[in-house]
Protein backbone atom coordinates (compact mmCIF):
# COMPACT_ATOMS: atom_id res chain seq x y z
CA UNK A 1 0.00 0.00 0.00
CA UNK A 2 1.40 3.54 -1.00
CA UNK A 3 2.02 5.74 1.89
CA UNK A 4 -0.46 9.02 2.45
CA UNK A 5 0.43 12.09 0.90
CA UNK A 6 -0.07 14.79 3.45
CA UNK A 7 0.24 18.34 4.25
CA UNK A 8 0.35 19.99 7.74
CA UNK A 9 -1.40 23.34 7.02
CA UNK A 10 -0.17 25.89 10.02
CA UNK A 11 3.43 25.39 11.51
CA UNK A 12 2.43 27.29 14.68
CA UNK A 13 3.18 25.21 17.77
CA UNK A 14 0.67 22.60 17.43
CA UNK A 15 1.64 21.96 13.73
CA UNK A 16 5.09 21.86 14.04
CA UNK A 17 4.28 19.17 16.76
CA UNK A 18 2.13 17.23 14.52
CA UNK A 19 5.02 17.66 12.28
CA UNK A 20 7.40 15.92 14.11
CA UNK A 21 5.22 12.91 14.38
CA UNK A 22 4.43 12.52 10.73
CA UNK A 23 8.47 12.69 10.14
CA UNK A 24 8.72 9.95 12.09
CA UNK A 25 5.71 8.27 10.67
CA UNK A 26 7.40 8.59 7.05
CA UNK A 27 10.52 6.89 8.18
CA UNK A 28 8.31 4.38 8.60
CA UNK A 29 7.23 4.44 5.06
CA UNK A 30 3.32 5.06 6.54
CA UNK A 31 3.14 8.30 5.07
CA UNK A 32 4.82 11.12 2.69
CA UNK A 33 5.05 14.79 3.46
CA UNK A 34 4.17 16.34 0.22
CA UNK A 35 3.31 19.58 1.30
CA UNK A 36 3.59 22.43 4.12
CA UNK A 37 1.70 25.53 3.64
CA UNK A 38 1.46 28.49 6.15
CA UNK A 39 0.74 32.02 5.50
CA UNK A 40 3.54 33.67 7.08
CA UNK A 41 7.12 32.60 4.94
CA UNK A 42 9.30 32.70 8.13
CA UNK A 43 7.29 29.40 9.64
CA UNK A 44 8.69 27.28 6.45
CA UNK A 45 12.39 28.31 6.93
CA UNK A 46 14.57 24.98 7.23
CA UNK A 47 16.45 26.08 10.23
CA UNK A 48 13.44 26.97 12.19
CA UNK A 49 11.63 23.27 11.01
CA UNK A 50 14.87 21.19 11.85
CA UNK A 51 15.15 22.83 15.23
CA UNK A 52 11.45 21.08 16.43
CA UNK A 53 11.80 17.77 13.70
CA UNK A 54 15.29 16.64 14.15
CA UNK A 55 16.89 15.41 10.73
CA UNK A 56 14.02 17.39 8.70
CA UNK A 57 14.88 17.88 5.19
CA UNK A 58 12.76 19.79 2.40
CA UNK A 59 13.59 17.40 -0.09
CA UNK A 60 10.35 16.95 -2.36
CA UNK A 61 7.99 18.83 -0.14
CA UNK A 62 6.44 21.75 -1.49
CA UNK A 63 6.41 24.94 0.24
CA UNK A 64 3.44 27.03 0.08
CA UNK A 65 1.94 30.39 1.83
CA UNK A 66 -1.32 30.20 -0.15
CA UNK A 67 -3.82 27.77 0.58
CA UNK A 68 -5.08 27.79 -2.68
CA UNK A 69 -2.24 27.31 -4.64
CA UNK A 70 -1.35 24.57 -2.58
CA UNK A 71 -4.55 22.83 -4.00
CA UNK A 72 -4.37 23.85 -7.51
CA UNK A 73 -1.00 21.89 -7.63
CA UNK A 74 -0.75 19.33 -5.36
CA UNK A 75 -2.12 15.67 -4.51
CA UNK A 76 -3.08 14.70 -1.34
CA UNK A 77 -4.32 12.10 0.66
CA UNK A 78 -4.84 13.82 3.93
CA UNK A 79 -4.76 17.71 4.98
CA UNK A 80 -3.59 18.28 8.51
CA UNK A 81 -5.57 21.36 9.46
CA UNK A 82 -3.19 23.43 12.32
CA UNK A 83 -4.29 27.04 12.14
CA UNK A 84 -6.66 28.66 15.33
CA UNK A 85 -10.17 28.07 14.28
CA UNK A 86 -11.24 32.02 14.59
CA UNK A 87 -8.82 31.93 11.34
CA UNK A 88 -10.50 28.97 8.98
CA UNK A 89 -11.50 30.20 5.90
CA UNK A 90 -13.25 27.05 4.52
CA UNK A 91 -9.75 24.61 4.27
CA UNK A 92 -11.61 21.33 5.85
CA UNK A 93 -14.57 21.80 3.38
CA UNK A 94 -12.53 22.37 0.18
CA UNK A 95 -10.20 19.81 1.21
CA UNK A 96 -12.98 16.64 1.63
CA UNK A 97 -14.71 17.83 -1.12
CA UNK A 98 -11.02 17.41 -3.13
CA UNK A 99 -11.33 13.31 -1.48
CA UNK A 100 -8.95 13.93 1.20
CA UNK A 101 -8.93 12.99 4.52
CA UNK A 102 -8.97 15.59 7.13
CA UNK A 103 -7.10 15.52 10.62
CA UNK A 104 -8.41 19.00 12.41
CA UNK A 105 -6.57 20.26 15.66
CA UNK A 106 -9.56 20.62 18.23
CA UNK A 107 -11.58 22.68 18.56
CA UNK A 108 -12.94 22.52 14.84
CA UNK A 109 -14.47 25.18 14.89
CA UNK A 110 -15.65 28.29 16.95
CA UNK A 111 -19.14 28.39 15.54
CA UNK A 112 -21.74 26.01 14.89
CA UNK A 113 -22.44 26.38 11.46
CA UNK A 114 -19.08 25.96 10.41
CA UNK A 115 -18.81 22.63 12.11
CA UNK A 116 -21.92 21.36 10.46
CA UNK A 117 -20.63 22.25 7.09
CA UNK A 118 -17.70 20.58 7.77
CA UNK A 119 -19.25 17.42 9.24
CA UNK A 120 -21.58 17.55 5.90
CA UNK A 121 -18.72 18.22 3.21
CA UNK A 122 -17.05 15.25 5.33
CA UNK A 123 -20.04 12.73 5.08
CA UNK A 124 -20.78 13.92 1.48
CA UNK A 125 -17.39 13.10 0.33
CA UNK A 126 -16.85 10.01 2.47
CA UNK A 127 -13.74 10.97 3.44
CA UNK A 128 -12.18 10.55 6.95
CA UNK A 129 -12.36 13.49 9.66
CA UNK A 130 -10.05 13.17 12.75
Amino acid sequence: MAPLRVAVLGLGQRGLQHLRTLWQLQSEGAVRIVALPDARPESLEAEKLRSVVPGYRPDDIGLFTSFEELMRTTRLSALYLCIPPGFHAGEAVEAARCGMHVFVEKPMSLYLDEALSMEMAIATAGVCLL
